[in-house]
C-alpha cells in the first residue's frame, strides 16, 4: 500500500514531534564537548528520516530507527573530529621554515610522502639506529633498489623491504612528533 504525499508528510511530522525531544537530549549529551555540533546531527537526523520516508524506505520500528540514525551520526562526527584534530598542526612564528616547509601536507600518519621524509631527515636521523641509518642512506639517500640494498646488506630482498617497511613507519612517527612539538 502505497501512502500518498500528505499523509507522508503527516507521518514525519508526527515521528519527528514524538522523538525530536529525546533526539536533542541524546545530541547535547553524546556531543557535550562540541555542542555546535549537536544542530547539525539534529537537523541532520530529521532530514534522513524526511527522505525515508518520503522515498518509501521500509521501516518496521520507527522511533528506534530514527536513534540509530542519530547514534550512527554521532560516531560519524566524532571520527570526522578526530580525524581533523589529528591533521591540525600547531605552528609558531618562531621557525618560519617549518611551517613553509609543512605547508600543503597531509598529516595523516599513513600520507606523509617520501619528499617530506627526505626534508625532514636532518630531524629524525640523529634518533635512528646505526643499521637504520643504513638503510635510510640506500633507500633515500643513494636511491637504491630493494634488490641493490640487499646484496649490499647480505641480506634477502624479502628482509630489505620489511626493514624498508619498519623504517618508513618509524620515520613517520618521528616526524609527527617533531611537527607536533613545533
Amino acid at each position: 500500500m502505497e501512502i500518498k504525499g500528505s499523509s507522508k508528510h503527516e507521518l514525519c511530522k508526527r515521528l519527528w514531534l514524538e522523538n525530536e525531544p529525546k533526539i536533542r537530549r541524546l545530541c547535547e549529551y553524546k556531543l557535550s564537548s562540541h555542542p555546535d555540533e549537536a544542530e547539525d546531527i539534529i537537523a541532520e537526523t530529521a532530514l534522513i528520516l524526511w527522505t525515508a520516508i518520503f522515498e518509501d524506505t521500509p521501516i518496521k520500528y520507527p522511533n528506534s530507527w530514527i536513534y540509530a540514525v542519530a547514534g550512527n551520526l554521532i560516531k560519524k562526527k566524532y571520527t570526522e573530529l578526530k580525524i581533523s584534530k589529528e591533521r591540525k598542526i600547531p605552528f609558531d612564528d618562531k621557525d618560519p621554515e617549518m611551517h613553509e616547509l609543512a605547508v600543503g601536507y597531509d598529516y595523516d600518519s599513513r600520507l606523509v610522502p617520501d619528499d617530506l621524509i627526505e626534508r625532514f631527515s636532518v630531524h629524525a636521523e640523529p634518533l635512528l639506529k646505526d643499521d637504520e641509518k643504513q638503510l635510510y642512506q640506500y633507500v633515500y639517500e643513494d636511491k637504491l633498489k630493494m634488490k641493490e640494498i640487499a646484496v649490499l646488506m647480505s641480506s634477502t630482498e624479502s628482509a630489505v623491504k620489511q626493514r624498508n617497511y619498519r623504517l618508513t613507519r618509524t620515520l613517520k612517527r618521528l616526524i609527527k612528533e617533531f611537527l607536533e612539538n613545533l
